[in-house]
């Protein structure tokens, strides 16, 4: 009888464990214009903007950059709108790096391809809708 209970619980608890995971995308991003086969492709995705560029991301997912085209996946991203930003970190060091007027010196791109504007692109022209598995393509600028 006990085993019978425990059985019982644990395929319950795998039932959720499912259900709330079938929900749950994969984000596929395709990124083109890595013009270097040197560094890591990183991208982060954020649920809000509030948090957009600079809270804590939502997904986040990185590659080595070895060729024109690095595609990364971003597992398990709960439904909802994001914002995606990506860069070619070609040194490595974790950072968009800048020159001394903050302009980027390492390729970098947004969701919807959204454009900086004397700064980084706003949220919202950035944002996407994920309800299930996503594929977007980003360009390098």
């Amino acid at each position: 009888m006990v085993f019978a209970s425990f059985v019982c619980r644990a395929a319950g608890a795998l039932a959720l464990a499912a259900a709330c995971s079938a929900h749950a995308a994969d984000l596929t991003l395709t990124i083109e214009g890595v013009n270097a086969a040197e560094g890591r492709v990183a991208a982060a995705a954020y649920d809000s903007a509030g948090s957009w560029l600079k809270g804590p991301p939502a997904a986040v997912a990185q590659a080595d950059a070895a060729s024109p085209r690095t595609v990364l996946v971003l597992r398990d991203v709960p439904p909802g709108r994001y914002g995606v930003s990506v860069m070619h970190d070609r040194n490595a060091n974790g950072k968009l790096d800048s020159n001394i007027v903050g302009i980027p010196t390492e390729p970098y791109g947004a969701s919807r391809d959204a454009r900086c504007r004397m700064g980084p692109p706003a949220f919202e022209d950035a944002a996407v809708d994920v309800q299930g598995d996503t594929a977007l393509t980003i360009h390098l600028h």
